[in-house]
């Protein structure tokens, strides 16, 4: 339940969002005085896709089997217009991550220095108040909810008695993707209830 909940914030307007990717400061008891080990928990790969790159705040998806580091690079464009990053030490500092969903037991993670790890944990604040999922809908705007059948449908948000009440119910979601998920897992419990 902790885990959970620390994938949840508000951003600067006062709205409550999902985190897209969440670092966590291992124990320092686990690793040396001079390098801390930060550990990627959690990455939403729908949003940090194969070819994520942020300029302005200079994270990327690593591709290939490469592992989470931070290095000071150049950014070009090959001839099909994708990013290559090219290690120099007059360019700009890069936080590349895995780019591929990981389980409990092969979380990525990076030894920094205590001022590295400051940077980096700022450019993962950054990008989640950019990119970080909005829990609830702004009036008139669609959100996801399961029917009685089981069936994903799409409703404009109103802040009305019934919307309230699935929000509450946790039957609310801003993305179609995560309604599947709920979807998916209803019908599980239905063919249980059957069974």
């Amino acid at each position: 339940m902790e885990r959970t909940s620390k994938l949840f914030f508000k951003d600067s307007n006062g709205k409550l969002k999902q985190k897209i990717i969440y670092i966590n400061p291992v124990n320092p008891e686990y690793h040396s005085h001079k390098k801390i080990m930060l550990e990627i928990e959690y990455q939403n790969m729908e949003i940090l896709g194969e070819n994520f790159y942020d300029e302005e705040i200079g994270v990327a998806v690593a591709s290939g089997n490469f592992n989470t580091t931070y290095q000071t690079v150049n950014v070009e464009k090959d001839n099909d217009g994708n990013n290559v990053f090219i290690k120099n030490k007059n360019g700009k500092k890069i936080l590349f991550i895995v780019g591929t969903d990981c389980t409990e037991d092969e979380w990525s993670y990076l030894l920094a220095e205590k001022k590295e790890a400051e940077e980096i944990l700022e450019k993962i604040d950054r990008i989640n108040e950019k990119y970080g999922i909005l829990c609830r809908a702004e009036k008139g705007q669609a959100y996801y909810y399961v029917n009685e059948f089981g069936e994903i449908k799409e409703k404009i948000e109103n802040l009305d008695v019934e919307d309230n009440k699935r929000y509450e119910l946790g039957n609310y979601f801003t993305l179609k993707s995560k309604a599947k998920i709920f979807q998916n897992r209803f019908n599980q419990i239905l063919q249980f209830e059957i069974c």
